[in-house]
């Protein structure tokens, strides 16, 4: 539902009795004070809520975060589970951010300071002058909000990886029409919001209307350079357009001699791309946005602590329930209900990546870590096969993400034989694939069910010492490799080599 609009008249600000679009009445006000930054926003007052049956929002406190679990469901009738976290207090403090204070609304005199001011407050709280009209200025809320909406845009790849324009649009526009409806008052507190709110505070709130909506769709493919959005007002509504050649059964506007097919986001009804629903438009007020350069780090809020997206009811395939980036390092935890056997590659625009990989067992699930030095874009595949089994391993997980920075270039890990994965190891130590000749290195590795332990270097072996299933120990270095391997009863003739280090 569109905001009331406010007036400019002469040199004082009013309240008008003239509404955006033939908007009539007045929408209730919410007579909360604005939070403190420690408590959290209070719940905003809503009218019209509706939600469809399907759809979870779970929204936690954790570790000084804000953390999300959203159920929704795509066009294909498959449920999908997005997680993601934002810091605590810098959530708040840019929802607080958001909005112009009443005192915009008193007579005052006009001087050129004076209009500097208020000039100043609406830019600063993301709105904008339009003839008469105060208006929410989307394209400044788009780049404002955009370290909120990479994580989502981030879900939608690895939820969509190398999937069509088409499917992409159409598993966002699922997303967004699943979020529960429910209509914003004009004023928060203190603070004139309009009857919109911006991305952050849709999820903190778990709910929004149809211009909340078309701005965080809006700003979710703004980190998409490819996708060109346009807005479309009707009475009462408003609602979003994507650039492109429609299919002969979608529903599109011509602009300036370019094509936008209708992509109705405002739910909690679900049509697809390119259907407006069971309403019949004839004419519009169309709105182009103008993106603004992004204000978001563009390797903060990538990939967080705590983002992850995964079917929901998810059968027994591997899933990745956690990861991690820092640095030129990637952590995936990885989950299985039924006993298997993992491996990974890691490629890129160069190809296969040998050794950047690492897969090994830690408690029930699996921990995958990956290493890279350039910028570009990389895609990790994880291989799985039941445990025990002697075939072939299958591809089970795609994982692409990006990186823009430069590192200093990496020795990579050491090679992984089938037995490590077998009997579920874990290496603690050393993780880099290449040792230096003539040093002494401690290792430190947990083999479960083996008796013995030893590094080989041609003739000379060194035993580990063990306690219960870890096995560690110094280890003067020579020769071209060493190699780690475990005496396993089931294996009663001969050692099992895990592990091969370069030595240099």
């Amino acid at each position: 539902m569109i905001g009331a609009a406010k007036k400019w008249v002469g040199g004082t600000m009013l309240l008008a009795g003239v509404f955006l679009l033939g908007l009539a009445g007045v929408r209730e006000m919410n007579a909360l004070a604005r939070p403190y930054l420690s408590s959290g926003p209070p719940a905003l007052s809503k009218t019209r809520y509706q939600k469809n049956k399907h759809t979870r929002q779970v929204m936690k406190r954790v570790d000084g975060e804000y953390r999300f679990d959203w159920t929704f469901r795509d066009h294909k009738g498959r449920d999908w589970t997005w997680s993601w976290g934002y810091d605590f207090r810098e959530t708040n403090r840019d929802i607080e951010n958001f909005g112009i204070p009443n005192w915009m609304f008193q007579p005052y005199r006009v001087s050129p300071e004076e209009v500097r001011k208020r000039k100043r407050t609406l830019r600063e709280g993301l709105f904008r002058l339009k003839g008469n009209t105060l208006l929410p200025d989307y394209a400044r809320m788009i780049s404002f909000y955009s370290n909120y909406t990479r994580p989502i845009y981030e879900l939608l790849r690895r939820t969509v990886p190398g999937g069509s324009r088409y499917e992409r649009i159409q598993t966002l526009m699922k997303f967004v029409q699943d979020i529960p409806y429910g209509i914003p008052p004009e004023n928060d507190g203190e603070r004139v919001i309009s009857g919109i709110i911006p991305p952050p505070q849709l999820f903190t709130e778990g709910w929004g209307d149809c211009d909340s909506k078309a701005v965080l769709f809006s700003a979710i493919m703004a980190h998409d350079p490819d996708y060109e959005v346009i807005y479309l007002f009707v009475p009462k509504h408003m609602f979003s357009a994507v650039r492109g050649v429609p299919r002969p059964y979608q529903q599109f506007v011509t602009y300036r001699g370019k094509k936008y097919i209708i992509a109705e986001t405002v739910g909690p009804g679900r049509p697809n791309y390119g259907r407006a629903g069971n309403e019949v438009y004839r004419r519009f007020r169309v709105e182009k946005i103008r993106i603004l350069r992004p204000r978001a780090d563009p390797q903060r809020g990538l990939i967080s602590s705590y983002l992850k997206s995964g079917r929901s009811f998810q059968g027994k395939g591997p899933q990745i329930v956690s990861d991690r980036l820092r640095g030129n390092r990637l952590d995936l935890e990885i989950q299985s209900r039924s006993p298997v056997e993992l491996m990974a590659q890691l490629s890129s625009r160069r190809g296969t990546l040998r050794n950047q990989t690492f897969m090994q067992k830690r408690g029930n699930n699996f921990l995958l870590t990956v290493l890279f030095d350039r910028p570009g874009t990389y895609q990790v595949i994880v291989f799985s096969r039941p445990k025990g089994a002697s075939g072939r391993y299958i591809s089970v997980l795609k994982y692409p993400f990006e990186n823009r920075k430069s590192f200093p270039r990496t020795a990579g890990f050491p090679e992984a034989y089938g037995a490590f994965a077998k009997v579920g190891g874990f290496l603690e130590s050393p993780m880099s694939g290449v040792l230096r000749r003539g040093t002494t290195e401690s290792f430190s590795v947990k083999v479960p069910g083996a008796t013995k332990v030893a590094v080989i270097m041609g003739r000379k072996w060194v035993q580990l010492e063990r306690r219960g299933d870890k096995f560690f120990g110094q280890v003067p270095l020579q020769g071209r490799e060493a190699m780690v391997a475990a005496k396993i009863p089931s294996n009663k003739s001969s050692y099992s080599v895990l592990l091969k280090y370069r030595l240099r």
